[in-house]
């Protein structure tokens, strides 16, 4: 198993591709895991947010990541999920549900200096993360606290996906999704 932290949309849009085929191989719901909109956060927050985005190889094939970035507030290094109220829950791009995404992050950002505190609040699957919490390095402490609810977007209504100016793959996506 590999991880790579990349930190240049270029570098990101070369793997563009395997990271949406390795989504929809998860079976997963998220379309804020889509790279369309991993690109275009990058496109609009780049000014003030340092983009880092996780991902994990297996025989040179996408198996996990999350996309993160830095915020600076207080002089503290935060590294949350770029998607803000945009997008109002996260998750890893997981496609094997045994491997612990959240330790292999936890692990790799302990080797880093960039960041003081990360933050994953509005994260769906909040399971995940008090299942992981026992085995996460001594270095990194967990505090768990109850966010904002998420919305929903009702995909049963046929107009959200007549929108023409949709990327074609969103569309499919969330008609998939419905």
């Amino acid at each position: 198993m590999k991880t790579v932290w990349i930190n240049n949309p270029e570098k990101f849009q070369v793997i563009a591709n395997k990271w949406d085929e390795a989504l929809f191989e998860s079976g997963d719901d998220n379309p804020f895991l889509l790279s369309f909109f991993i690109l275009i956060w990058w496109k609009y927050y780049a000014e003030k947010r340092e983009f880092l985005i996780f991902v994990v190889y297996e025989k040179n094939q996408i198996i996990g990541g999350i996309p993160l970035c830095v915020e600076i507030k207080n002089g503290k290094r935060k590294l949350v999920y770029p998607g803000e109220t945009a997008a109002n829950y996260t998750e890893f791009l997981s496609i094997n549900p045994k491997i612990n995404l959240l330790n292999l992050l936890a692990n790799e950002l302990v080797k880093r200096s960039d960041w003081d505190v990360l933050c994953l609040d509005r994260f769906r699957t909040s399971k995940l993360i008090h299942n992981s919490s026992k085995a996460l390095p001594s270095e990194i402490r967990l505090i768990s606290y109850n966010s904002s609810p998420a919305y929903v977007i009702d995909l049963n209504k046929d107009d959200i996906l007549t929108f023409s100016w949709l990327p074609k793959k969103l569309r499919y996506y969330l008609r998939k999704s419905r």
